[in-house]
């Protein structure tokens, strides 16, 4: 959650007002003192756009690479060949920046 926080830009306090939570609940659930219920943990979700699969299934989703190979599994030959032209196009251009 600090990390979701964090990369919004949220202060403690900002993102339990945008939640609808205390800011002792947000410090508690990022520092494990305590867990959120199951309905907060799906509000939680909800209102920060998470990936559910990686809550609650890190084990098979918690991987950047092996969430990404799930979906390119599910992807047919012709959106997959677009795939390979974006990367390719992507790694072009990092690699000319490094420059």
């Amino acid at each position: 959650m600090r990390n979701a926080r964090k990369k919004r830009g949220y202060t403690i306090e900002e993102m339990a007002e945008y939640l609808g939570f205390t800011s002792r609940h947000i410090s508690d659930y990022e520092l494990d003192k305590s867990k959120p219920t199951f309905e907060s943990l799906c509000e939680i979700i909800r209102k920060l756009s998470l990936d559910a699969n990686a809550i609650f299934f890190p084990e098979r989703f918690g991987s950047g690479a092996v969430y990404i190979s799930g979906m390119l599994y599910m992807l047919d030959d012709q959106k997959i060949d677009e795939v390979i032209s974006l990367v390719e196009e992507h790694l072009k251009s990092k690699a000319g920046n490094q420059r």
